[in-house]
């Protein structure tokens, strides 16, 4: 599973859900590509995502028309071009999930760190603030976020933000 930049329009709920909080979302996620805070509107927050074969989905919160707490559980929907795509992504969904609790996933460990990465496609050294799981997958999926293709970057993750050197972005 991977966010993507896939082609999305047309995908629909068939029936798929999974319980989490917003939370436990972006901790395996990052942030939603979309967010609305209007307790007014229909979506709130949505992820444009893939599954491991490639089947586009998206995962969003349907008329909950309220204020819905970070922490609060609820049921997302998950939306895709067929119901195989969409149950795809609820599984994947609910594997990182458990995971992510496996590993002890509380606020205590979701400490402030900071990701240097070195992009050799524009030549350039960035570093980011990050405060996320600090596991690989989640790790690349927040440089991937930022636009990074992965297979031609060297990146490191450190409590340190001393940036050394005169080629930064």
């Amino acid at each position: 599973m991977k966010r993507t930049k896939k082609l999305l329009s047309g995908t629909s709920f068939h029936g798929s859900t999974v319980l989490a909080s917003r939370n436990e979302l972006i901790s395996i996620l990052s942030w939603p590509h979309h967010m609305d805070p209007d307790p007014n509107e229909k979506v709130q927050y949505e992820w444009f995502l893939e599954t491991s074969d490639g089947d586009v989905f998206t995962i969003y919160d349907w008329k909950e028309y309220r204020d819905v707490d970070e922490d609060d559980l609820i049921k997302w929907h998950i939306g895709g071009f067929d119901g195989n795509a969409t149950e795809q992504g609820r599984h994947e969904v609910s594997m990182a999930l458990i995971v992510s609790k496996r590993d002890g996933d509380d606020k205590t460990e979701m400490k402030m760190n900071y990701i240097t990465i070195l992009d050799f496609e524009v030549a350039k050294v960035f570093q980011y603030k990050y405060q996320g799981r600090d596991n690989n997958d989640c790790v690349q999926m927040f440089l991937g976020c930022k636009g990074h293709n992965l297979t031609n970057c060297q990146w490191m993750l450190h409590s340190d933000g001393t940036r050394y050197g005169t080629i930064w972005e």
